[in-house]
């Protein structure tokens, strides 16, 4: 799969500089920072659907509800990484489903495939709830109306 990704595919991207201590005594970064990559790249995609300027009372905001992450090469200091984020299916008008592409700005290559499933959540009810329809309208607009 990662080998027919390219960062080109995605809408979303982020380069993000390695920090010294984003390693661990294995001398790479530790597997947890991946997730936070993942994490700045889904709110780079938020930005880009404009959800922020959106009333947060009146739309369901999107929460993460699952993640993971393969592993392909490690990260080390100095480097960046490149995070692409993009959906890649609407489930159903309370889910839907990322798929991100991480790349070492050093080698060019890929160094991680991660997953996620977004839910819509209703903070004042306190349950799973549905994305807006403009919201999803963007998210088709976004990946060019193939979802």
């Amino acid at each position: 799969m990662a080998e027919h990704l390219k960062l080109e595919q995605f809408p979303a991207r982020i380069e993000i500089p390695i920090l010294w201590g984003d390693m661990d005594a294995f001398r790479h970064v530790n597997n947890t920072r991946f997730f936070r990559y993942m994490e700045s790249a889904r709110v780079k995609y938020i930005e880009l659907l404009d959800l922020f300027g959106l009333d947060k009372d009146a739309v369901s905001w999107p929460i993460l509800a699952e993640a993971s992450c393969k592993f392909i090469a490690p990260l080390a200091y100095p480097d960046s990484v490149i995070v692409g984020c993009r959906t890649s299916a609407i489930r159903s008008p309370e889910e839907l489903e990322q798929e991100y592409l991480l790349v070492s700005s050093a080698s060019n290559l890929t160094v991680a495939v991660g997953w996620a499933r977004i839910a819509a959540y209703d903070f004042s009810s306190l349950r799973k709830s549905r994305f807006p329809e403009k919201v999803l309208a963007a998210i088709n607009e976004l990946e060019g109306g193939d979802m």
